[in-house]
């Protein structure tokens, strides 16, 4: 059994880079076990790239903005070149490749895109999703939805923190600040891609 005072403490005992708390109470999984599912990567390295720790391949995730009423699959981005986000794009909304995952930190906080506009005659099913995604205020709050291979639903709430309009090429876009931020992303005005408009937010425990 794992003993009370490692759950206070917020220990690691198996090293996997998720606390023995969070294994047992978010995604039931066992803090003892370094790689729960034995596919030979370690669970916190999975959930970092969108892998499910309880089962082959990846998440199977959404998000949903009650505010601008939509609810969306994630797409887990492999890569960041054009062709491959526009393709990850007709599937959904995406997550770019190598930020913070919902729930976790990174070296680059989270980045979540969504197409607010596309071509008519494009076959993808999400091209104006986020096409009010400009109406979100500071304050508003929105959540990720995890369905784990081992029956387990896990809820992210994140709370908006700061809202700006920017380039494309906006350093602020990308930012790094050790903390589960996550970054939601557009073009703006919908029906250009001349600028984004983002809103950073704060997990919420």
């Amino acid at each position: 059994s794992i003993p009370g005072n490692a759950l206070l403490s917020g220990k690691d005992t198996d090293g996997d880079g998720i606390t023995d708390q969070k294994e047992l109470d978010v995604y039931s999984t066992d803090p003892r076990k370094k790689d729960f599912d034995g596919d030979g990567m370690n669970d916190g390295a999975e959930l970092d790239v969108g892998r499910d720790p309880t089962g082959e391949g990846y998440i199977q995730a959404s998000i949903t903005i009650e505010k601008i009423g939509i609810t969306a699959p994630i797409v887990w981005g492999q890569k960041a070149d054009e062709e491959s986000m526009q393709e990850y794009l007709r599937q959904g909304v995406v997550h770019y490749p190598g930020t913070a995952a919902p729930g976790r930190t990174a070296s680059v906080d989270g980045y979540v895109t969504g197409h607010s506009s596309y071509y008519k005659w494009d076959p993808g099913q999400y091209k104006y999703i986020f096409k009010d995604l400009y109406k979100l205020e500071v304050g508003d709050t929105f959540y990720f939805d995890y369905l784990l291979k081992n029956g387990r639903s896990v809820r992210f709430t994140y709370r908006t923190v700061e809202r700006d309009i920017v380039t494309p090429d906006d350093p602020k876009l990308f930012q790094a600040s050790n903390q589960p931020i996550m970054t939601l992303v557009s073009c703006h005005p919908p029906g250009t891609s001349w600028k984004r408009v983002m809103y950073r937010s704060e997990l919420q425990e």
